[in-house]
C-alpha cells in the first residue's frame, strides 16, 4: 500500500507525540529515580564508609585499651612479684630470728640441764667424799686427837684478834657450855676454863657435856656466838667449799 506526504507527516507527528509523552511521562521519572537511587547509594556508601571508619577508630581504640590493658598486667604482675619477694624475704628474716632465739633458749636450757647435772654429780661427789672422810676421821677420832684439837683451840684463842676479842666480850651467859666429843681430863677443862674467863672478861660458871656428833673436838656456846674447833666443823666447811660454784 503506498504513503502519501500527509500520512508521512501524520506518522512523524505521531512520533513527536509519543516522543514528548515517553519524555515527559516515562523518561524523566526514570532518570529522576535513578538519580535519586543514585544518590541514596552515594549515601549509603558514606555511611558505610564512615561507620567503616567509626569501626575502625574503635577498633584502633579497643587495640589502645588492650596495650593498656597488658602493659597494667605486665606492671601489675611486677609488682606482685616484688611484693611477693619482699615479703617472703621478710618472712625468712623474721624466721631466722625466731629461729636465733629458739637455738638461743634451747642452748641455755641445755647449759641448765648441764649445769644442773654438773651440780648434782658435784653435790653426790662432796657427799661421797664427806662420807668417806667422816669414816676415816671417826677411825682416827679419839681422846688424844681431841686434846691435841683443845690445844688448837687455845692457841687460837689466845692469838684472837682484838677486833674479835672486843665482839665476844660480855656475851658469856651466866653458865657457859662446853661440848666435846669425849670426856675431857680435869686439867685440860680448867685451862679451857681459865682462857675463856680472861678472854670474855668474866668469871663465869661452865657446863660441860658430851656430843658424839663433833667426832673430835670442843665447842663453845655463848650469847650469840659459837666457838668451835672440831671435826664436824671441818667436814662441813671441807662440804660447803666443795659445793660453792667455781669462781674464775
Amino acid at each position: 500500500m503506498g504513503m502519501d506526504a500527509t500520512t508521512f507527516i501524520l506518522e512523524i507527528v505521531n512520533f513527536l507525540v509519543l516522543l514528548w509523552l515517553m519524555t515527559r511521562f516515562l523518561y524523566r521519572p526514570l532518570q529522576a529515580a535513578i538519580a535519586k537511587r543514585q544518590q541514596q547509594d552515594a549515601e549509603a556508601r558514606q555511611s558505610l564508609q564512615a561507620a567503616r571508619a567509626e569501626l575502625e577508630a574503635q577498633r584502633a581504640q579497643l587495640a589502645a585499651q588492650q596495650a593498656d590493658q597488658e602493659g597494667l598486667r605486665d606492671a601489675a604482675h611486677r609488682q606482685l612479684a616484688v611484693e611477693i619477694e619482699a615479703e617472703r624475704t621478710r618472712q625468712l628474716a623474721k624466721l631466722d630470728v625466731e629461729l636465733d632465739a629458739e637455738r638461743a633458749r634451747a642452748e641455755a636450757r641445755l647449759a641448765a640441764r648441764l649445769a644442773q647435772q654438773a651440780q648434782q654429780q658435784d653435790v653426790a661427789a662432796a657427799q661421797r667424799a664427806q662420807t668417806f672422810l667422816r669414816g676415816y676421821l671417826e677411825r682416827l677420832a679419839g681422846p688424844e686427837l681431841e686434846q691435841a684439837i683443845i690445844r688448837l683451840f687455845l692457841a687460837d684463842l689466845a692469838a684472837l684478834p682484838e677486833e674479835r676479842r672486843s665482839q665476844l666480850l660480855g656475851s658469856a651467859a651466866a653458865v657457859i657450855e662446853v661440848t666435846s666429843a669425849y670426856e675431857t681430863a680435869e686439867p685440860l677443862r680448867r685451862e679451857v676454863e681459865t682462857a675463856l674467863t680472861v678472854q670474855l672478861g668474866t668469871a663465869s660458871g661452865f657446863r660441860w657435856q658430851q656430843e658424839p656428833a663433833l667426832i673430835a673436838g670442843l665447842a663453845v656456846r655463848l650469847n650469840g656466838h659459837l666457838l668451835e674447833a672440831s671435826l664436824a666443823k671441818s667436814l662441813e666447811a671441807f662440804h660447803t667449799s666443795s659445793l660453792a660454784p667455781n669462781q674464775v
